[in-house]
């Protein structure tokens, strides 16, 4: 019995020790050297995202890919909407050197803007796939990659698939699936 006393004395004075060290408070306080006053906590918010898709359609243009003979140019831009942009609008580029360790390799890239918020973008980069006698991601999807974006999606990352369905006199339709965190 004497024992459970003094272990409760003695956690007693090492608890107000331990209060007065950190100012009287509960909760300990960090500062930097040189920092004085009252400090406060911020929350850290959550990724936000999901499941993306999309849906675009508008005009292009093409430059074939030939080897050693011509390199290859597809540009792209059209409205649809698309998860978390909602009513936007896309502008992309592609494009393959003739020559070189792996001719006619397509790369890119493409930015989505919100019609409603034009800083709202989503930049992405469309990663290589070979194309020699269609336009990239015209028969095989391309797969693509979420870097950085603008507005709310400033810290933008993801990833999936583009494709894109060539109809009459230069126009498309295309689609987007995969994931984006922001």
């Amino acid at each position: 019995m004497k024992a459970s006393r003094f272990a409760y004395g003695l956690a007693a004075v090492l608890a107000t020790a331990l209060l007065a060290s950190c100012g009287g408070s509960p909760t300990p306080s960090f500062r930097p050297p040189g920092v004085s006053g009252n400090l406060h906590t911020q929350s850290v918010l959550p990724l936000r995202g999901g499941a993306f898709k999309g849906g675009y359609s508008g005009t292009y243009t093409y430059t074939q890919c030939v080897v050693t003979k011509t390199n290859g140019l597809f540009q792209f831009g059209g409205t649809g909407s698309a998860s978390f942009l909602h009513k936007s609008s896309e502008m992309g580029t592609m494009f393959a050197f003739s020559t070189g360790p792996h001719p006619c390799l397509w790369v890119g890239s493409a930015v989505l803007t919100s019609a409603r918020h034009a800083d709202d973008t989503i930049k992405v980069s469309l990663m290589p796939i070979v194309a020699k006698n269609t336009p990239p991601c015209s028969v095989y999807s391309c797969p693509f990659s979420i870097k950085s974006g603008t507005g709310r999606f400033a810290h933008a990352t993801g990833s999936g698939n583009f494709s894109i369905k060539i109809r009459g006199s230069n126009s498309y339709r295309d689609a987007w699936s995969g994931m984006l965190q922001f």
